[in-house]
C-alpha cells in the first residue's frame, strides 16, 4: 500500500504552476482552431482570439480574487465552506464531472490522432491501454511531479508552434484584406470559439493553495493565457496566409496539413513524428484535469487517497474503447457539449463565486463585528 501524499507532494514552484496552466490550455485546439474560426468570421478570427484572451485573462485574475481570501483552500474545500454542506457537495460533482469529462474527451482524441495519422493498424483499446500507463503513473504522484511534467512538456515542445513558421515561405498576405470584411458582428459570435480554447486556466482552482509564492499567482495566470494566445495566434495567422477561406474550411487538422508542406531530406512525413511527438502535450492536458477530477471525488467522500479514483477512471476508459471507437465527427460534438459546460462552470463561475464571496465576508462582519 503506498504512503499517503504530504504538502511536498503537492507545493509547486511559479514555473510549474505557469506550465501546467499553460499546456492544459494547448490541446487539440491549435490543431483545428484556424478552420473553427475561419468558418465563423473568416480572416478576421485573429481578433476574435485577442478578446478571447481578455475574457480568459479576466476569468483567471477572479479565480485567484476569489482563492487568496481563502489560501490554503482548493475549489473542493472553498465550496462546502461558502455554500454549505449539500450545495458545496452538489457544485463539487459538478466540476468533478467537468474535469473528467475533459480527460476522457482528451484521452478519446489521443487514441484517434494516433489511429488516423500514426498506427492506423492499431486496435481502440490496444492504444488506450498504453496511453493510461503513463497517465496513471504521473496522476498516482501528487502536484508537485504533474507540475514537473508540465515543465519538461513546455522544455521539450516549445519548438513545435514554430515549425508552423515553415508555411509563410508561402505566405499571401492579401488573403487578410480587407480587415473586418465579415462585420463585427461575426467577430462577436466567433469569440466563443476561442474561448474553448483558453479552457485550463480553471486548474488555478486546486493548484493555487500549493503554490509556493502566491503573490505571483495573478502574474502566472496572466502568462499561462499570454503563451497559449502566442501559440494559437502562430497556428492561425500562418494558416490564413497559407490558405484561403474556402480551402482552409476544407481542411479537418489545418494546421498538420501545414506541416505536410515541410520536406527534409532523411524525414519523408514530418507530420506523422510531429502528431507523435504531440501527444506529450496532450498528456498534458489529460493529467491536470483527471488529477483535478480525482482530488475532488477523494474530498467529497472523504476518503485518504486519490488513486482510487484514478485507477476506476481509467479503467473504465479501457473498457470504454473496448465498447466505442468514436469518428471525427462524434468526437467534435463531444468537444462541443464539453465546451458548453465549461463556459458555464469556467467563464461565469468566477464570476458568481467571487460576488458570492465579497457578500458572504459582509455578511460575517454584520453579524460579527
Amino acid at each position: 500500500m503506498r504512503r499517503p501524499l504530504s504538502l511536498k507532494d503537492h507545493e509547486i514552484s511559479f514555473t510549474q504552476f505557469v506550465f501546467t496552466i499553460y499546456k492544459t490550455q494547448i490541446g487539440v485546439g491549435i490543431l483545428t482552431l484556424p478552420r473553427d474560426l475561419v468558418e465563423a468570421t473568416g480572416t478576421d478570427g485573429w481578433i476574435s482570439l485577442i478578446f478571447g484572451y481578455a475574457i480568459a485573462v479576466t476569468a483567471s485574475v477572479l479565480i485567484i480574487a476569489a482563492m487568496s481570501k481563502y489560501p490554503n483552500d482548493t475549489l473542493y474545500e472553498l465550496l462546502p465552506r461558502l455554500f454549505g454542506a449539500w450545495i458545496g457537495s452538489g457544485l463539487s460533482l459538478l466540476w468533478i464531472g467537468y474535469t473528467a469529462g475533459g480527460a476522457l474527451v482528451m484521452l478519446l482524441w489521443s487514441v484517434h490522432l494516433t489511429q488516423v495519422w500514426v498506427l492506423p493498424g492499431i486496435s481502440n483499446q490496444t492504444l488506450m491501454f498504453l496511453f493510461v500507463l503513463p497517465i496513471c503513473l504521473y496522476t498516482f504522484q501528487g502536484l508537485k511531479l504533474v507540475g514537473r511534467f508540465g515543465e519538461f512538456v513546455y522544455l521539450s515542445s516549445f519548438w513545435m508552434p514554430l515549425a508552423l513558421f515553415w508555411g509563410l515561405k508561402d505566405a499571401h498576405w492579401l488573403n487578410f484584406l480587407p480587415i473586418g470584411h465579415n462585420g463585427w458582428g461575426n467577430i462577436i459570435m466567433a469569440v466563443k470559439s476561442t474561448l474553448l480554447s483558453f479552457l485550463g486556466f480553471e486548474l488555478a482552482f486546486i493548484l493555487y493553495p500549493y503554490l509556493k509564492d502566491k503573490k505571483k499567482a495573478i502574474r502566472g495566470v496572466v502568462l499561462a493565457n499570454t503563451l497559449a494566445l502566442i501559440t494559437y495566434s502562430i497556428a492561425t495567422v500562418v494558416s490564413f496566409l497559407q490558405f484561403s477561406e474556402e480551402t482552409l474550411k476544407e481542411y479537418v487538422w489545418p494546421s498538420l496539413v501545414l506541416l505536410k508542406l515541410i520536406r527534409l531530406p532523411f524525414v519523408e512525413r514530418f507530420e506523422i513524428i510531429f502528431v507523435a511527438l504531440y501527444l506529450i502535450i496532450l498528456f498534458a492536458t489529460i493529467i491536470p484535469y483527471l488529477y483535478m477530477a480525482a482530488m475532488g471525488a477523494n474530498k467529497l467522500l472523504r476518503t485518504s487517497n486519490h488513486r482510487y479514483y484514478t485507477i476506476a477512471f481509467l479503467a473504465g476508459c479501457v473498457v470504454l474503447s473496448m465498447l466505442f471507437r468514436p469518428s471525427f465527427w462524434q468526437l467534435e460534438w463531444m468537444g462541443k457539449q464539453y465546451g458548453k459546460a465549461g463556459f458555464l462552470l469556467v467563464f461565469l463561475f468566477p464570476v458568481f463565486l467571487w460576488l458570492w464571496g465579497i457578500g458572504y465576508r459582509f455578511i460575517r462582519k454584520e453579524r460579527h463585528p
